[in-house]
Formats: C-alpha cells, structure tokens, sequence
C-alpha cells in the first residue's frame, strides 16, 4: 500500500502517499474477502469475548499504517502513536462498517489532516 521512501525530502511525507494507503485500506475493508472477514469478526467481537480479547492482542490495521510510515519516511523517530494514526484510519474504518458507499468518501481529508497533525504536509 505505501511506495518507498522520496530521497530528496525525507522529513515531508507526501499526501499523494497517505491518501493512497486510505484508498488501499477502502478497498480492502470495502471488496476483499480478508476485508469482509476483519469486519465479521469486529461484529462478533461485540458479542463474544473470546473474540474480543482476541482482537485486542493486536491493532492490525494501525501497525500496518505505522509500518508503512516508517518506509516512506524512515528519519522520522520513533513509531507513530495510536493517537496518531487513529484520526488517520478512523474516518475509513468507519465508513465502510457503517455501510456507507465507499465510492462517497473523500480519503484527502482526513489525510490532510493527519499529515497537518505531524507536521509533515508537502505545500
């Protein structure tokens, strides 16, 4: 989902990049069977609490957005937070469980924003 790393502004993490992962993660959530499968076990984690503890091991979606910051912008320090990413995947992750069309949602803006909330938006 993330291409690599743009040598010549290693501290600018390009919206072109962020905005592609969203629209990665949309499809995923939105028309592939592991996507389907992710969104039957959010669903079954509600009633289940084996399931839930389960889900709870491991944030899946945030690391793979975690993972793919550090490829594109390795010199930045650190892992992004979940406080980070949240605000990142969240405005997706939502839309397509709540049953909205995944043709409808706009996946600049909130990488807009996330890019604006690291400082780290290209001009």
């Amino acid at each position: 989902m993330w291409t690599t790393p743009r040598r010549n502004s290693p501290s600018r993490i390009p919206l072109a990049e962020i905005t592609s992962h969203l629209d990665a993660l949309v499809r995923f959530l939105a028309h592939s069977p592991a996507g389907a499968g992710c969104r039957a076990l959010l669903a079954a984690a509600q009633r289940d609490p084996a399931v839930r503890r389960l889900l709870a091991t491991k944030d899946v979606l945030g690391a793979g957005a975690s993972a793919g910051l550090r490829r594109i912008d390795p010199t930045r320090p650190g892992r992004v937070g979940d406080h980070a990413i949240n605000p990142l995947i969240g405005p997706a992750f939502f839309w397509i469980v709540s049953g909205r069309d995944p043709a409808q949602l706009a996946t600049h803006e909130p990488a807009r924003g996330f890019l604006r909330d690291l400082g780290s938006e290209e001009p």
